[in-house]
């Protein structure tokens, strides 16, 4: 079974026009985006070289769908935390950015972030200047004041006139007592060493840990956790009760209804990712983490998830996963970066080998590879793929491929192998790529009523 992606009519009118010397009315060219920002452009000012505390950007779901991020283009200096799941519309959430650079000196970097509603990614700038981090201690002549801020966790705002008590080094009987100021802040000397906080504050949960300050951290940054108090019982007359519809779930971990039990399978899935260098060009990489991630968002606790990266060499980044687990699953994927040369071989025995030690009897049983099929290995023959392939297809372990590229001889080889495979081969030819397809082919080969 082959499928393609074919470019969208619009951007075919739009070139079209273009080359004929035609405006293209900008309301058809520009797309409306899912995914807001409460800002573009994030001013972290000066910050310290890997000492810079975390800011937050607040998003919202825009649209009348749910939507889930599904990958964020960033360079490694970059972290960004925030909740994998899926925002209903006008839901809220927070990205938590740390930026630790290695150089002094002005920067600007832009972040991409890609969700499974939105053709084209959302950009965030960062700009600042990077100092050393003797000049961001509050007294750059006595190291050991250190700038304090007690946080809400949630929203990032400070919390005011909390207590704080720091014991140092298991000192229990010498406390350092303090609140901080109205806008959740104090300076104190802290010197080395191991601490023991505890913190309060009216409307938040008492929050205790141990932390190590080192020589070169200028501040410490307290996360508090608002009270989950329940409503308050009213006692009210009986009256009749109006039947009304079910609320939906704001927050959605498994999406047991894109996937239903009782009508698709338990699925063993085997992500065979290629993660040479040539996955670079043309974005082929960023297409591959959005399609692996959106099926990532609907799996179950029932369905079984393993990663193998190949290059030059084969790694096993996971094994036998739960799909509930889509933190952990999507994290690994996020962190994957290509180089080196492609040796599928190597990466097919391991997705191969993981395949039958998850096996799920009555269940879908499948490898999917994805890869621009240039692979490096020499002197292999086709009528070898198509002997490994079909017997373990005999087996019930499938092969689909997802493809991209236009090399005509790979693009030969990535159907000839996901026929063997008793698999469906999915050929990518351009930038307006499905990120439902993983989605679309995990459904067709789970249905139980296949």
């Amino acid at each position: 079974m082959e499928k393609i992606v074919n470019f969208n009519f619009l951007e075919l009118l739009a070139l079209i026009l273009l080359i004929n010397g035609c405006a293209f009315p900008l309301a058809v060219r520009a797309q409306t985006k899912n995914l807001t920002l409460s800002t573009t452009v994030l001013d972290l000012g000066r910050i310290a070289a890997n000492a810079s505390p975390p800011k937050s950007v607040e998003f919202k779901n825009s649209s009348t769908e749910k939507l889930a991020i599904l990958i964020i283009e960033k360079t490694p200096d970059i972290l960004i935390r925030y909740p994998h799941k899926f925002y209903q519309p006008g839901e809220k959430g927070m990205l938590l950015i740390q930026y630790s650079p290695r150089n002094t000196g002005e920067f600007e970097e832009t972040v991409k972030i890609y969700t499974n509603l939105d053709e084209t990614p959302v950009s965030l700038k960062l700009i600042g200047t990077v100092v050393s981090v003797l000049e961001c201690f509050p007294d750059p002549k006595n190291l050991l004041k250190r700038s304090i801020e007690v946080i809400d966790k949630d929203s990032r705002e400070p919390v005011p006139n909390a207590g704080l008590s720091f014991v140092h080094n298991n000192r229990f009987d010498h406390p350092l007592n303090f609140r901080v100021d109205h806008e959740g802040k104090a300076i104190k000397e802290l010197p080395i060493g191991l601490y023991h906080i505890t913190a309060v504050a009216e409307g938040y949960e008492d929050h205790k840990e141990e932390l190590f300050i080192p020589k070169s951290q200028p501040f410490v940054i307290i996360e508090l956790s608002a009270l989950r108090t329940p409503p308050p019982v009213l006692a009210l007359e009986p009256v009749e009760e109006v039947p009304r519809p079910a609320a939906e779930s704001p927050s959605l971990t498994v999406t047991s209804a894109d996937l239903p039990e009782n009508l698709y399978a338990a699925n063993n899935l085997i992500f065979l990712l290629d993660v040479s260098t040539s996955m670079k060009s043309g974005g082929k990489f960023i297409l591959l983490q959005q399609a692996v991630n959106n099926l990532v968002m609907i799996l179950r606790p029932i369905d079984n998830i393993s990663i193998i990266s190949y290059s030059t060499e084969a790694n096993t980044l996971l094994t036998g996963i739960n799909g509930s687990d889509k933190d952990l699953i999507l994290n690994s994927v996020q962190e994957l970066h290509p180089y080196g040369i492609t040796r599928g071989v190597k990466g097919l025995n391991k997705a191969y080998e993981l395949a039958e030690q998850n096996f799920i009897r009555n269940g879908n049983n499948q490898i999917i590879l994805m890869t621009d099929g240039e692979f490096s290995e020499k002197g292999i023959s086709d009528s070898f793929y198509r002997e490994m392939l079909s017997g373990y297809a005999s087996k019930g372990i499938n092969l689909s491929i997802v493809g991209f590229g236009i090399n005509k001889e790979a693009i030969d080889r990535m159907r000839m192998m996901s026929e063997a495979g008793q698999g469906s081969f999915i050929l990518v030819q351009s930038d307006n790529f499905k990120k439902e397809i993983l989605i679309d082919e995990i459904k067709a080969r789970s249905f139980l009523g296949n």
